[in-house]
């Protein structure tokens, strides 16, 4: 697995606004099986293969700063899982 990640807050000149994006993308080199269809009584079963080779997550976010002399921020995100 390898990856990166990177992002950036910017927060409005003269205000409290912050505003912030983020990515993380992974690359991936998996395979595996699990059992996807199953039955009972006559007993049907199948697997089937899983092999990602991407995932990610993209993340905005939308906060307010405030203190002086230890600065916090509130905010809220919305997050989007990448698959591939």
């Amino acid at each position: 697995m390898a990856g990166g990640q990177f992002g950036y807050n910017w927060q409005s000149p003269n205000s409290n606004l912050v505003i912030g994006l983020e990515a993380d993308l992974d690359w991936l080199d998996s395979d595996g099986t699990n059992t996807c269809l199953a039955a009972s009584g006559l007993f049907v079963s199948a697997n089937c293969r899983v092999r990602p080779s991407m995932m990610g997550d993209l993340t905005a976010r939308v906060g307010m700063a405030y203190g002086h002399s230890n600065p916090s921020l509130i905010y809220g995100q919305g997050r989007r899982r990448l698959y591939s």
